[in-house]
């Protein structure tokens, strides 16, 4: 099983983690539109391309709102 270290701490964690298990930074969501899994981190899916600031910051606005 191969790891990459937590963007949030450092610790290495498994790539298929949807959380960092040592200080519970996300590491994983999916893409709006495809769907996929990508790397919190990404500002764009590897897979169709989608802007995943912009979507962030649409589901923060709309959060906000309600």
């Amino acid at each position: 099983m191969s790891t990459a270290p937590c963007p949030g701490c450092g610790v290495p964690v498994q790539e298929d983690f949807v959380f960092c298990p040592h200080c519970g930074a996300e590491l994983l969501t999916a893409c709006p539109a495809c769907h996929r899994a990508v790397r919190a981190e990404w500002t764009h899916c590897a897979f169709c391309g989608a802007d995943l600031l912009a979507t962030k910051s649409d589901v923060s606005t709309h959060a906000h709102h309600q």
